[in-house]
């Protein structure tokens, strides 16, 4: 923990406490209408005439100069403007030190205590995150960006010392690295939070690598006009760098790891996960703007979600395509629940609109999927557009982060799932649903034929039960 020092000035100690009062009022009330903006511009004005009426200044002034608000900036800074990256104290009374950029506003509580920071999204805060990883991005809206101190104080102790041991180093050579896997989304980042977790168990400051020049993750962009892509094309297109070292082709000495099993280093597995996946501004805001462009109309609360994995397991025999609503049995999900799909396979929505649209309020993106084994094994990327199967990934864990039961077969996704839905701070209950199969019972067959086979058995079942049902219902 750093702390400011003590500042000297001039005044005797009541002067001395009034400004304090007015440097906390002042941060207050910048914050407050950081937040407003959120809500409705009118809420803005309502504010800035309030601040007009309280202080005396013009509006204009007022809001360009503490708020950052209005007028608005365009999207794209001048080069001769752009925020400077010099670390500030904002007050000497501050018990959490906080280094500021310019243009993002801090906020503090009665106990002198830093508690939010907001920007403007033209204002770059990458650099300013990576250097303060006890903090968290708390809220977005499509003006600003706020970030929060992270109360939980172990939490916190955790992350300064993994910040100290991956960015306090002068001699990198003391590194680890693995080379980073090109699957699939969860898959890959698992892979990297193993191996960093066992460096971080080994005190060793960890990076990711590539195995050759052309091993690029299969979701970073090769278009060098596109927004997210990055010389590296690895993970560091979409998320803060992990240290100031450079990741070395061809260099694996890191530890593939294990996932932790004791309740301590499971915990902070996850803090390692999250602080190792922190995404970059402008992902944030791409995720932000793709989740006002697609955000179903029909999202309700409470909510079961159910991640339905098909796609190219129809390459392997050690997993099948269960129907629908085995998930909806399993999850104990009743008739007319709000429903999140997460699914790879366009055949699951036809399944849904076919046999049960009705029943349930399905909440779920309309985004290209894969069809069986169509696109071949591990085809990530059906919109052609890598960046944009990330947003989408990232959209609809959002969405299922907001339900309170989470149903699923065997898929590495569910660990993103099942994480965002702890960070949401709401209860919720994971259903695991077998879809696992003895595959030496299973026959031989090609990928293509073996999907038509799964689906076939999803049709008979449905069929069946339509027959029972009218048999039913005529006697």
């Amino acid at each position: 923990m750093h702390h400011f020092p003590t500042m000297l000035g001039s005044g005797s100690s009541l002067q001395k406490r009034e400004k304090r009062q007015r440097r906390r009022a002042k941060r207050r009330y910048l914050l407050i209408g950081l937040l407003l903006s959120a809500a409705s511009p009118t809420f803005v004005a309502v504010y800035l005439n309030i601040l007009v009426h309280k202080k005396g200044h013009s509006p204009h002034v007022q809001a360009h100069n503490e708020m950052g608000l209005v007028p608005p900036r365009p999207e794209q800074e001048p080069a001769s403007v752009q925020p400077s990256t010099t670390n500030v104290t904002i007050d000497s009374n501050l018990t959490e030190e906080v280094g500021v950029l310019d243009g993002l506003h801090c906020a503090d509580n009665a106990d002198d205590t830093i508690r939010q920071c907001c920007a403007p999204w033209y204002v770059d805060t990458d650099e300013w995150w990576v250097k303060h990883p006890t903090w968290e991005v708390s809220s977005e809206n499509t003006a600003h960006t706020c970030y929060t101190l992270i109360q939980d104080e172990t939490r916190r102790t955790f992350l300064s010392q993994l910040y100290a041991l991956q960015w306090q180093t002068n001699n990198c050579t003391t590194q680890v690295q693995k080379v980073q896997i090109s699957s699939g989304y969860a898959a890959a980042l698992m892979s990297t939070a193993r191996s960093f977790y066992a460096a971080y168990q080994a005190n060793s400051p960890f990076q990711i690598s590539k195995r050759h020049v052309n091993a690029n993750w299969n979701f970073s962009p090769r278009n060098n006009t596109h927004w997210a892509y990055c010389e590296q094309q690895d993970m560091n297109c979409y998320y803060l760098p992990l240290s100031p070292c450079p990741g070395i082709l061809g260099r694996d000495d890191g530890e593939r790891g294990s996932k932790p099993t004791a309740a301590t280093q499971r915990q902070e597995f996850l803090w390692l996960r999250r602080y190792a996946f922190r995404p970059r501004q402008k992902l944030r805001k791409k995720v932000l703007e793709f989740r006002n462009d697609h955000f179903p109309d029909n999202m309700q609360t409470p909510c079961a979600a159910i991640h339905v994995r098909r796609g190219d397991i129809a390459f392997g025999r050690g997993r099948r395509y269960a129907a629908v609503e085995e998930y909806l049995e399993a999850g104990n999900i009743t008739v007319g629940e709000t429903v999140v799909v997460l699914t790879d396979d366009v055949s699951t929505i036809e399944e849904i609109e076919k046999y049960h649209a009705a029943d349930y309020n399905w909440v779920y993106l309309q985004r290209p999927r894969v069809r069986g084994s169509n696109g071949g094994f591990e085809a990530f990327i059906p919109s052609s557009d890598p960046a944009y199967e990330i947003l989408a990934i990232l959209v609809e864990i959002q969405l299922a982060a907001q339900c309170n039961k989470l149903v699923h077969g065997k898929s590495g996704f569910v660990a993103s799932i099942a994480d965002a839905m702890e960070l949401s701070g709401h209860p919720f209950q994971q259903i695991y649903l077998q879809i696992q199969q003895d595959k030496d019972k299973q026959p031989k067959l090609e990928p293509k034929e073996r999907a038509a086979t799964y689906l076939k058995g999803i049709q008979d079942r449905h069929e069946l039960k339509a027959k029972a049902t009218a048999a039913e219902s005529s006697t």
